[in-house]
Formats: structure tokens, C-alpha cells, sequence
């Protein structure tokens, strides 16, 4: 009778073991999955992000390329950038 109940002790101890073995593990899964989902969200926020200010440089090349045929943005462009002037006039630096 005695082995009986040592056996049924260890066999309670044993699935005890066993239940919190599997509880801590389910534990851990869970916090693991958590981080993850929170750095996915961040990185989620830096791309959305980015992505508005991707658009927004997208916005800002359009409207340079709609100005690639005016007339003004192309003189402007030539006088700042490549010191062109019209015949007859006089091109005057000044030095900082």
C-alpha cells in the first residue's frame, strides 16, 4: 500500500512538474509574440513614415517637372546654376 501511494505521489509530482513546464512555456510564447508584435508596430510606424515623406518628395518632383517647361524656371535655372546671361547684358558677381 505504501508503494501505492509513493507511486501516486510521484505521478502527481510528476504531471505537476509537467503542467508548470508547459505553463511557463505558453508564458514565455506569449511574451516572446508580444515583443515581437510591438517592434513590428514600430517598425510599421517608421515605414508609414517614411512612405509620407517619400510622397511628399514625389509631390515636390512633380511640380519641378511640371515646371521643366515654363519659360521662367528654365531662365532662372540658367542664370543661378550656369551663370548664363542674354547678349548685351553684364554679369556682376559679388563676393561675401
Amino acid at each position: 500500500m505504501r508503494r501505492k501511494e509513493s507511486s501516486h505521489a510521484f505521478v502527481k509530482y510528476f504531471i505537476s512538474v509537467v503542467t508548470i513546464l508547459i505553463v511557463a512555456l505558453g508564458v514565455y510564447r506569449v511574451n516572446y509574440s508580444y515583443e515581437q508584435n510591438l517592434e513590428k508596430q514600430a517598425e510599421i510606424r517608421e515605414l508609414e513614415t517614411e512612405i509620407l515623406k517619400e510622397r511628399e518628395r514625389t509631390l515636390e518632383l512633380e511640380k519641378q517637372y511640371d515646371s521643366l517647361g515654363d519659360k521662367e524656371y528654365i531662365e532662372r535655372v540658367g542664370r543661378d546654376k550656369f551663370g548664363l546671361i542674354y547678349p548685351n547684358e553684364i554679369l556682376i558677381e559679388v563676393e561675401n
